[in-house]
């Protein structure tokens, strides 16, 4: 068994706590201070992310393909201001988003395929299996924001919005009947021209006597 320091768990608990909600958006002429992820960095989050549990295989699962139930889509900075760009010439109303993505230095687009048939993501069936899926990718997806926060990023959780619609999907290509569990947007620690809202619920959690008992 591998043995843990107190200052191991001192950083996990630091790093736990210093995640915050930070929703960062610009606008077109702001031009904010992003790009600082490369292709490389990200790919490192997504792959220490992950080691998140998961209880049941991709339903598409096969021998030498990957059995974790999640599938990303991944953009970079300089992709996500061209998705806001393409999105707003095509007529899209896409609002808050389009600043959060002309603000974001990465973006993780995180579905998982419900079991059996789905023609779209609305039409999934609240299974236990299904359950154990969503539940997965929620551990990934928290997961990614504590690897972020490690190395000084800002993020911000969202449930996608547009970003979940067509023609979105088919212009990044995703499966039809996917659900997205979240639009992880990664931002600059510090960003230069944005306005960041940070998380009306942090200071809601209240005492752990209020939300754990104890079983005998």
């Amino acid at each position: 068994m591998t043995e843990h320091t107190n200052e191991d768990a001192r950083v996990v608990s630091r790093i736990l706590r210093e995640r915050r909600t930070a929703k960062t958006m610009a606008e077109p002429d702001a031009s904010p201070r992003t790009g600082s992820i490369d292709h490389a960095e990200l790919d490192a989050m997504l792959s220490d992310a992950a080691m998140a549990p998961f209880h049941f295989p991709h339903p598409d699962h096969e021998e030498g393909s990957s059995a974790v139930p999640w599938r990303v889509n991944k953009l970079d900075g300089a992709a996500c201001r061209k998705l806001a760009q393409r999105a707003e010439e095509e007529g899209l109303t896409i609002g808050g988003v389009a600043r959060m993505l002309r603000a974001a230095d990465a973006l993780a687009l995180t579905w998982f395929t419900p079991e059996g048939e789905v023609a779209d993501e609305s039409a999934f069936v609240g299974s236990l299996r299904n359950m154990e899926h969503i539940a997965a990718a929620g551990a990934f997806s928290q997961s990614l924001l504590l690897r972020a926060t490690a190395v000084g990023y800002t993020t911000y959780w969202s449930s996608g919005g547009v970003l979940r619609d067509e023609p979105i999907r088919q212009w990044l290509d995703v499966t039809p009947g996917d659900v997205m569990v979240g639009a992880l947007f990664i931002f600059p620690a510090e960003p230069q021209n944005a306005e960041v809202k940070t998380g009306r619920w942090r200071d809601e959690r209240g005492a752990i006597s209020e939300w754990s008992t104890w079983s005998s």
